[in-house]
């Protein structure tokens, strides 16, 4: 997949004391003509977990046209996000990044 073949939207996601920049790409039909391929990666801190993935980065497939355009996509994305961090995995990820270390 080439770089100039997606549609790409940067935001900034807060929760508690984290302030992630994340980047939403869009590729459409990018499996045939029935998917569009989304690219969510954190890009500043760079692979920075999400509450969806560990590494910093999630692919995801969606049907064809559910997003016009990157933009659409990363509210799509926001809301995921924010859905997600309500999750006991990620509130614990987040308290302990809280937690100033000893060592």
């Amino acid at each position: 997949m080439n770089d100039h073949e997606y549609d790409s939207h940067e935001f900034e996601w807060e929760f508690r004391h984290l302030v992630i920049v994340i980047e939403v790409r869009l590729k459409p039909q990018s499996l045939g003509n029935d998917f569009d391929h989304l690219e969510i990666r954190s890009k500043h801190p760079e692979r920075c977990p999400l509450p969806m993935t560990e590494t910093g980065y999630r692919s995801h497939w969606a049907i064809h046209g559910e997003y016009a355009s990157a933009e659409e996509a990363a509210k799509a994305v926001h809301a995921w996000l924010d859905e997600e961090a309500e999750k006991a995995e990620w509130l614990e990820f987040v308290t302990e990044s809280e937690q100033p270390s000893l060592f």
